[in-house]
């Protein structure tokens, strides 16, 4: 039983794949960590989602296909194992596509050169034909034209076109040869519009070859352009046999319903009359229960239906004629062919039986070949695809390395900051033990700092001295004038005559 599939676009393929992928992941993981916080029947729950999701049938493909098959469908996993039967349809697909086109783009160019080839051959041959025609073959070729004319019409009209064409053979030549030379202008326009299409289609196909980086297309074959140009007759005397079977029928038409006019004119008008009948019929009717008569909205919608059913009744008709008469045209055919071909199948039946075996023989080293290919292909892949794993642990590897990077350059921009920090400082430490320097020159002698700081103490030993000499000095000062002042009152007492007794008790009191 062979496995059918249905044809979808590759990348809409892996993008559903992905998508379902990734949707399947954290369903299971969420799952997962539910069953294991002991979440057992959220846990329960999403894993038979899990399962509804590997088991749910696709809606592109029959009921029994789920989403596994359709993985298995589009990878091409059941197919020769693994990416094997995805990578023989892809590529047999493009390189189909590929030639197709290819082999089309090339036909057509070559079509487009025999073309040309043919119609520049043919203008210089009409050209020294046209400059090396004499009167007298001129009058040649007006009466072979006149002869055909009158045949032509002896053939299309019978004995009725007969008396038409001698009337033609009557007339002047000269009117033949107007509308020859008019014919022959207008099939000079008509190849020279064809010819400027097929240059633009020439251009168009040569970009589009310039494009693809394809190669210029070899020169047609002379086998080729005979083939073209008997295919052209051919197509010229098919359509002129169609035409004339046109005209054929369009007469007999013609000649049919000029036969049936009366006919058709005396139904329609009973038809007509059939129509009236039923109108008033309508119009007259009652109806039993409610004794309301129809209205003429119901009369003309009820014959509209009608006319409807009739014309759909005549169409069925006239359909059903026309088939009758393609089947027994058909039969008659059938009956022919198994008459002409009565001996003749056996001989083709041989002939078709040494043709198969033939083809089965290619089909074999066709399918030999395949096989080779498929080999190929297999081997490529593997190949593909352990480049592929190499380059993504490349990737992760150059990824992390890059983080280690980041951070290293994070760590060195932190210690450039910290050492412009300490420079700046540094800096600023320098300039103050400079300037530091500047204003005090013994700071960097010990020596010097010794003897300052001894004579410093002297000095201060020396200042705080003074302060008390000075205090000395000013107690001395003040007793100085308490007893100069005691001296003077003395003097002034002993002045006046006072007893020295009396001026001792005084001073004493005043020494006290």
């Amino acid at each position: 039983m062979s496995t059918q599939y249905i044809y979808i676009p590759y990348e809409f393929a892996l993008l559903l794949l992905l998508l379902l992928f990734f949707v399947f992941v954290f369903v299971f993981f969420y799952s997962f960590l539910c069953w294991c916080c002991s979440f057992y029947s959220i846990g329960c729950i999403f894993m038979s989602l899990c399962l509804c999701l590997l088991l749910w049938p696709c809606p592109c493909f029959d009921n029994s296909y789920s989403l596994t098959r359709l993985f298995v469908s589009v990878t091409g996993l059941g197919q020769g194992g693994g990416k094997k039967g995805l990578a023989q349809r892809v590529l047999a697909q493009m390189y189909e596509y590929d030639d197709q086109q290819i082999k089309e783009e090339a036909l057509q160019s070559k079509a487009a050169t025999v073309i040309q080839q043919r119609w520049k051959e043919y203008c210089a041959r009409r050209e020294a034909e046209a400059a090396a025609l004499t009167a007298s073959e001129r009058g040649k070729l007006v009466a072979v034209a006149a002869a055909a004319a009158a045949a032509a019409a002896t053939v299309g009209d019978g004995a009725a076109a007969g008396g038409a064409a001698g009337e033609e053979e009557e007339e002047d030549p000269a009117v033949y040869l107007e509308e020859y030379i008019r014919l022959v202008e207008k099939r000079k326009n008509v190849i020279g519009r064809s010819l400027a299409c097929q240059r633009q289609l020439a251009r168009y196909f040569a970009a589009q070859r310039q494009r693809k980086g394809e190669e210029r297309p070899q020169p047609v074959s002379p086998e080729a352009e005979q083939q073209y140009w008997i295919a052209v007759r051919q197509l010229q005397e098919e359509r002129r046999v169609v035409q004339n079977r046109k005209e054929a029928s369009g007469t007999l038409l013609s000649e049919v319903k000029a036969r049936h006019q009366s006919t058709i004119e005396e139904a329609l008008a009973q038809e007509e009359e059939f129509r009236q009948y039923i109108r008033q019929l309508a119009e007259e009717s009652v109806f039993v229960r409610t004794h309301q008569r129809l209205t003429a909205e119901e009369i003309d919608a009820f014959l509209t239906k009608e006319t409807e059913q009739r014309r759909e009744v005549r169409n069925a008709r006239i359909r059903h004629i026309l088939l009758c008469h393609e089947l027994k045209k058909l039969q008659k055919t059938a009956e022919q062919r198994d008459q002409q071909q009565d001996g003749m199948n056996l001989i083709d039946f041989e002939q078709l039986k040494i043709e198969n075996t033939n083809l089965n023989e290619k089909i074999e080293e066709r399918n030999e070949d395949l096989l080779k290919l498929r080999r190929k292909v297999t081997t490529t892949i593997h190949v593909l695809t352990h480049v592929k794993e190499k380059l993504e642990f490349m990737k992760i590897e150059n990824a992390q390395l890059r983080r280690q990077v980041t951070m290293t350059e994070d760590e060195l921009n932190e210690l450039r900051d910290k050492l412009a920090q300490t420079k700046r400082r540094r800096d600023h430490f320098i300039t103050s033990n400079i300037k530091m320097r500047e204003s005090m020159p013994m700071v960097g002698s010990e020596k010097l700092l010794l003897d300052y700081e001894k004579r410093k103490a002297a000095c201060n030993t020396m200042r705080q001295n003074v302060l008390d000499n000075a205090a000395k000095h000013k107690e001395l000062l003040t007793a100085t004038d308490r007893n100069q002042v005691v001296l003077n009152r003395l003097q002034k007492t002993l002045a006046s005559g006072i007893p020295a007794n009396v001026g001792n008790k005084l001073f004493n009191m005043l020494a006290s």
